[in-house]
């Protein structure tokens, strides 16, 4: 069992990120997975969850932000809010199912952040 965020739609980038958290079977559930830069942990922003506030950082905000679409919801697996990062040993269990839940992903999502010379860097690198 994994959790999945469900990502709810919104017709302008700057609306509250809004989310449904739920569980499903890995091998099983359609979604896609996010790899991204956390960035600074002091450095958060809120979004909703199941109705209830969750600060999460302003990099994934920047992400979740990017990718949400504006007519459908879209099922992601992001480990700062799909792992419970207060239980070490949930931690544990979910690090190592990491390989399998990118491997079953239908995409991986990368983000590296805003636009910047650093991300155009690496994109010339890639």
């Amino acid at each position: 069992m994994i959790r999945l965020i469900i990502l709810l739609p919104a017709k302008e980038w700057s609306s509250e990120i809004e989310c449904d958290l739920r569980q499903d079977m890995l091998e099983t559930c359609s979604y896609e997975a996010l790899s991204y830069v956390w960035g600074s942990a002091q450095d958060t922003v809120p979004i909703h969850i199941n109705k209830k506030t969750f600060d999460i950082t302003r990099n994934l905000e920047g992400a979740l932000r990017e990718f949400r679409l504006g007519d459908r919801p879209l099922a992601l697996w992001v480990d700062a809010i799909c792992i419970n990062q207060r239980d070490n040993d949930e931690k544990s269990k979910q690090i190592q199912l990491m390989g399998k839940i990118y491997k079953y992903a239908k995409r991986v999502l990368v983000w590296l952040g805003p636009e910047s010379n650093s991300v155009g860097k690496a994109f010339r690198f890639i």
